[in-house]
C-alpha cells in the first residue's frame, strides 16, 4: 500500500511542479512564500501533505529535467542542467535561492561572465552545452524515467516498489555453495 501511496504522492509533486494551479499556487503561498520549495525545510507546524511532498522530492527531483525557454525555473534548486540542482554539485556557493536561469541569460545566449562570477569553471562548460529555446515559451519538464519523457504513474511506480527476490536469485547463492561442496 505504501508503495501507492508513494507513486499518488510523486504525481502529485509532478501536478505541483509543472502544471499551474489552484491549488499548487496555495500551497507555494504557504509554504515557500520566501525560499524556493525544494529548499523549504520541514518545520513542527508543516502540514502533513507538505511532509509527504517533500519527502517523495528526493525521489523525483532527480527524474525531472527542466527544458530551458523562458528560463523561468531556479538557476540554483532546479535540475535543468541534466546531472541534478547546482546545490548539490556547486558547494560553498551563496546565492539567493530563488535566482531563475534567466539572470544568466542574454540575447538567448549565456552570459559567460556572470556564470564565470557564481559558478565553478568546470560547470561552466557544462552550463555552455545546454540549448536554450525560445524565450516567448515557458520552460518545461521531461520526465527522465519514460520513453515518451512524459510523466506516468507505471514509471514513478518502478521507483517506488520494493523489488523481491525472484526464486531464481533466492537460490542462485545455494547452488553455488552445494556445487563447492561437492
Amino acid at each position: 500500500m505504501e508503495e501507492i501511496s508513494d507513486t499518488l504522492t510523486m504525481k502529485r509533486w509532478w501536478r505541483f511542479r509543472t502544471q499551474p494551479s489552484l491549488w499548487s499556487s496555495f500551497l507555494q503561498a504557504m509554504s515557500c512564500s520566501r525560499k524556493h520549495h525544494v529548499a523549504r525545510k520541514n518545520y513542527a507546524n508543516t502540514s502533513h501533505e507538505w511532509k509527504n511532498l517533500m519527502r517523495i522530492n528526493k525521489k523525483a527531483k532527480p527524474n525531472m529535467i527542466w527544458k530551458l525557454q523562458a528560463a523561468t525555473c531556479s538557476f540554483w534548486w532546479d535540475n535543468w542542467i541534466e546531472k541534478g540542482s547546482l546545490t548539490n554539485l556547486c558547494h560553498n556557493v551563496r546565492t539567493p535561492a530563488k535566482t531563475p536561469v534567466k539572470n544568466f541569460i542574454q540575447n538567448n545566449q549565456w552570459n559567460i561572465d556572470n556564470l564565470q562570477r557564481i559558478v565553478p569553471t568546470h560547470m561552466v562548460q557544462q552550463i555552455l552545452k545546454i540549448e536554450i529555446g525560445p524565450s516567448s515559451q515557458p520552460d518545461f519538464t521531461i520526465w527522465n524515467l519514460s520513453h515518451n519523457r512524459h510523466y506516468s504513474n507505471n514509471s514513478a511506480w518502478q521507483i517506488n516498489r520494493n523489488k523481491r527476490q525472484t526464486l531464481m536469485e533466492a537460490i542462485t547463492p545455494i547452488r553455488a555453495m552445494l556445487e563447492w561442496v561437492v
